[in-house]
């Protein structure tokens, strides 16, 4: 048997074995290359380390011209010999070695060699989490223990060391501090009983009676936690019962509402059987109203069945701000002419809705403040509220095209009263805001109107005004605890709703936040698909143009009435997804 050769070598790299190569030993051979490579670097190694004199007989220090002092290391050692150069703390002791070489007359870094003064400075820098003696203890400001219970053997001790269960035995009663610290030594306590016979712990400090507590007579424990009837409770400062456990029952009781069980047992006596809402209101654009089919809050009230109540305030091509608006969740904000509002039958014209023309179209449709327009008819609208402490009725009235040259009109009349000055912007509230909904769900369909034509920069503004606006009629449904359905905005027959359109985008990133802040209220189907994603699975594979929708990730031709709307089987496909929503969720 044979040795490798040795050659005192750096090898740049290490063979690896591929697995196309031969097995081969002997000189040369692939199954030695990479010991051969691995023994030359060792050889190399070893000769460097064997050629380097002791670093520690040249030692040097900085200086102002030489801050890393390897000047003077250099000019101080012959080629190949080490050095090293001392580390200086700020109290100007040597806390550490940095070790070099010089090779060629270039000083080579080698390593950092720390002393025990610098382990020392790091370990003051590390902070130290020390277990206390004590189990429980009350502390002062400056974390100081004032008072706190032993560990050891669960004695009491005071902030001076004093253990109370010892001294007790010590202690001597007084009736005048003067007299107890003239016959109290200095750190030592005494109970002084004050003029109304109320014992308290003090001690002797430098001559001067210092108070450390006070003590609780048997008679006060009996006066003050007498039994209260309850198990459990939660007490106001004035000693009032918030809420409590009564003990003789169990019944839960409350400081306004009284017996909580009772009222359950009576509201479930005098419900006829219904524990869940009857009626739901459809807050919506047209998707909600129906267009184009059998509306879904119909088909959904159908399957949910026993006469369950549908209300729909749709209206079609309607902004996400408009239908916040005429639910209350948006203010809206109303000027006259002539800043008054005529006496009780009398009406009046609306010039401005929240600041901006009541007639004109605005620039932008997520900008649209006219409450009751659209650009989908020239039906005559209107809607009840308050306005200056006056009933009022506010009517649109529209002629022309369905688009932005349609003419508006707005009409204020008084219900009641004889006339009332009416500032610019004063605040206009539905009567439907006013009223008690707490039994209806709140179904909202809203936001794919919002959208201009642009950029895809431009939809910036209209996704934050359709968020801000859904978020707000959410809000105003959870204060009267009401139950809601989000359905999912759609990608519909329109080029930029396609795959990877720039509406498109803002359409999935609508549908992602509202699935993530409203889990409880965004519709899925038992599949965990929303309505989107329903409908485009629906896809008929036999139908060409369905299968073109399918690929652009768009509502199917066959499940749609128009280019934006789903026929009665595409608003099916909603009420389904709602109707398993609600039964998941024990609606």
């Amino acid at each position: 048997m044979s040795n490798l050769p040795e050659q005192p070598a750096w090898e740049s790299g290490i063979h690896q074995l591929e697995e196309s190569e031969r097995a081969k030993a002997g000189p040369g051979g692939v199954l030695n290359i990479q010991a051969s490579q691995l023994a030359n670097r060792t050889r190399y190694l070893k000769e460097a380390l064997e050629s380097i004199p002791d670093y520690r007989q040249h030692t040097f220090y900085p200086s102002e011209g030489d801050p890393d002092g390897t000047i003077a290391g250099v000019a101080g050692t012959e080629d190949g010999d080490g050095f090293r150069v001392a580390l200086f703390d700020a109290a100007g002791v040597t806390a550490a070695y940095n070790i070099y070489r010089n090779v060629s007359g270039a000083a080579q870094f080698i390593t950092a060699e720390p002393n025990t003064r610098y382990i020392e400075l790091i370990s003051q820098r590390i902070p130290v989490s020390v277990r206390g003696r004590f189990y429980a203890a009350i502390l002062g400001d400056d974390g100081t223990v004032c008072l706190g219970g032993r560990k050891s053997d669960g004695k009491t001790e005071i902030s001076d060391g004093t253990v109370i269960e010892d001294a007790l035995g010590a202690l001597h009663v007084y009736h005048s501090t003067n007299e107890a610290v003239s016959k109290t030594a200095d750190k030592m306590c005494f109970v002084y009983i004050d003029d109304k016979g109320e014992p308290h712990l003090y001690s002797n400090s430098g001559g001067v009676a210092e108070h450390v507590f006070s003590f609780i007579t048997e008679n006060k424990v009996s006066q003050r936690l007498k039994r209260s009837g309850y198990i459990a409770g939660t007490v106001g400062r004035n000693d009032e019962l918030l809420t409590g456990t009564r003990k003789e029952d169990g019944a839960f009781v409350t400081y306004l509402s009284g017996n909580i069980d009772e009222k359950i047992k009576w509201l479930i006596e005098n419900s006829n059987g219904h524990t869940s809402a009857t009626e739901s209101h459809t807050y919506a654009d047209s998707k909600g109203a129906g267009t184009g089919g059998t509306p879904f809050p119909a088909q959904l009230a159908a399957l949910i069945g026993s006469g369950f109540n549908a209300v729909n305030y749709g209206i079609g091509g309607q902004k996400s701000g408009q239908i916040a608006m005429r639910l209350g969740a948006q203010p809206t904000y109303v000027t006259v002419e002539g800043n008054a509002i005529p006496a009780a039958n009398g009406s009046v014209v609306i010039t401005q809705f929240n600041g901006a023309s009541a007639t004109a179209a605005p620039a932008y449709p997520s900008q649209d403040k006219r409450l009751l327009s659209t650009n989908s008819d020239n039906l005559t609208r209107s809607i009840d509220g308050w306005l200056c402490g006056v009933k009022c009725r506010i009517t649109r009235e529209a002629s022309g095209l369905n688009n932005n040259t349609k003419v508006e009109k707005y009409t204020l009349t008084a219900l009641s009263g004889t006339g009332v000055r009416c500032l610019p912007g004063s605040l206009f509230v539905p009567e439907y805001a006013l009223q008690d909904h707490s039994g209806a769900e709140l179904w909202i369909c809203a936001g794919i109107n919002d959208f201009r034509s642009g950029t895809d920069a431009d939809l910036t503004d209209d996704v934050a005004q359709i968020i801000k606006n859904v978020d707000a009629m959410i809000a105003f449904a959870e204060k009267s605890g009401r139950k809601v359905l989000l359905f999912a905005l759609t990608a519909d027959n329109y080029s930029t709703e396609f795959y990877g359109g720039i509406r498109y985008m803002r359409i999935l990133e609508i549908n992602y936040y509202w699935s993530q802040k409203y889990p409880d209220y965004y519709v899925r189907a038992d599949n965990g698909l929303d309505v989107r994603e329903l409908l485009i699975a629906a896809y008929n594979a036999n139908n060409a143009q369905d299968v073109i929708d399918y690929g652009n990730d768009i509502t199917p031709s066959s499940l749609r009435s128009d280019d934006r709307h789903p026929n009665t089987a595409g608003y099916a496909i909603y009420a389904n997804a709602g109707y398993q929503f609600r039964n998941r969720k024990g609606f």
